[in-house]
């Protein structure tokens, strides 16, 4: 509950302020599946229109002293917060609270290594209990995404309620993967992709190269989230606590220099 976190969750939930919250209770999607039929999915369903979440996008800037922007970059969100302020608690936080004002029920972390996406792992176990007492015990599943057992995302798809699927990039980047391939049920992407996904990007400037860049939008998220303390690209930045705002507030470790005196 330290103020700069809660900052930083409102800055990103408030770019959707206007959106009924019951919209996505009923908002099913369509996917093939083999021999042609179709499986309805629960999908997230945004109906705010650019120019609301602009204002919105423009409201946040102005209470984080960000240049406002004049236009959207896209349905992309650039959050800047400093190693060791709680960035990874931040996002998961900012998911719980997507899914209780809006109704969004499908989110993926994407990670850019293995130790990162251990991490994350770690972070959804040890705040589990913390976010039931937070949400009052959402009903939600979390996951690790494995290309061997493909019908999680299936499950991921069809489930009506939270779901939160984690991915390392190199699993889904190639054209060829697994992930993009024709199973006993129908093709993984194909099902993820009707679900108009929250994408949560964790450390995105590791995943600037075009074909990172392509293999998220094959995701066709609803937008992205994007979490680090060296953007390289800043996409609609909404809310920025770097090295000097950290130092200001006392979040990170000071180092004093004694006095140099002539012996």
């Amino acid at each position: 509950n330290q103020d700069f976190q809660l900052d930083a969750i409102n800055a990103a939930v408030d770019l959707f302020k206007g959106q009924p919250a019951g919209v996505s209770d009923f908002a099913y999607s369509k996917a093939s599946s083999v021999g042609g039929t179709f499986l309805s999915v629960v999908a997230n369903n945004l109906i705010l229109d650019e120019e609301t979440i602009l204002k919105n996008l423009q409201t946040a800037q102005k209470a984080n002293s960000i240049e406002q922007a004049q236009q959207l970059d896209g349905m992309h969100f650039s959050v800047e917060m400093e190693t060791g302020t709680g960035k990874t608690y931040v996002y998961l936080r900012t998911i719980h609270e997507l899914h209780k004002q809006y109704g969004f029920k499908k989110f993926i972390i994407v990670v850019p290594s293995l130790a990162i996406k251990e991490g994350v792992l770690k972070n959804l176990d040890i705040t589990r209990e913390h976010f039931d007492i937070l949400y009052e015990k959402p009903v939600m599943n979390h996951f690790e995404f494995d290309p061997k057992k493909r019908s999680l995302s299936k499950n991921f798809a069809t489930t009506n309620s939270l779901q939160i699927m984690v991915m390392n990039i190199d699993q889904f980047t190639r054209a060829g993967n697994i992930f993009y391939q024709q199973s006993d049920w129908g093709v993984p992407a194909e099902f993820i992709k009707a679900t108009r996904p929250v994408v949560i990007v964790d450390e995105p400037q590791n995943m600037e190269t075009d074909i990172r860049r392509q293999a998220i939008a094959k995701l066709n998220p609803l937008c992205t989230l994007r979490y680090s303390a060296t953007h390289t690209v800043k996409y609609n930045e909404v809310y920025r606590l770097d090295p000097v705002s950290a130092y200001d507030k006392g979040l990170v470790k000071r180092i004093e220099v004694d006095g140099i005196t002539e012996a």
